[in-house]
């Protein structure tokens, strides 16, 4: 009886085990198909509309329009942070000129500050808030990257 029981018992931990394996691939290759259409997806154009969209930023970010997002996204983390990057049609002085001078016309006091040949960044506090950008030349390709995290 007890060697009855044992077999009995195996028999459904195999079966419910082959059940799980077949239904976990399914929604496996499910969720691989949903990653595969949202990678065909093209990425959505930036503009000035994009503030509306991440209504935390500062007003009057300065943001270029006619250009693709690579990125556009909130992490949800303490504090949170709100995060928006670009490839530009500017040249890496020409988005420099831009964000320092609305940084500092905003009212932001940039605390650090690089400025190499092919990379500037500026981070910027004001009343606990701080503003990041960061402007990247690859091979002449022109990457902004702007992040905002308020207090």
């Amino acid at each position: 009886m007890k060697n009855k029981s044992s077999i009995i018992l195996l028999v459904l931990v195999v079966a419910l085990a082959l059940v799980a394996l077949i239904f976990g691939k399914s929604r496996f290759s499910s969720q691989q198909d949903k990653n595969a259409e949202i990678k065909k997806q093209p990425p959505k154009a930036v503009s000035q509309s994009l503030i509306i969209v991440s209504p935390k930023f500062p007003k009057g970010l300065p943001l270029e329009t006619g250009v693709n997002a690579l990125n556009a996204y909130e992490i949800n983390t303490k504090p949170t942070s709100y995060n928006i990057s670009y490839n530009s049609k500017k040249s890496l002085q020409e988005n420099a000129k831009i964000y320092k001078t609305y940084i500092e016309s905003s009212g932001f006091k940039i605390v650090k500050t690089i400025e190499k040949a092919d990379t500037i960044f500026y981070n910027s506090s004001k009343d606990g808030n701080t503003l990041s950008a960061f402007i990247r030349d690859k091979n002449g390709q022109i990457k902004v990257s702007l992040t905002y995290e308020p207090k």
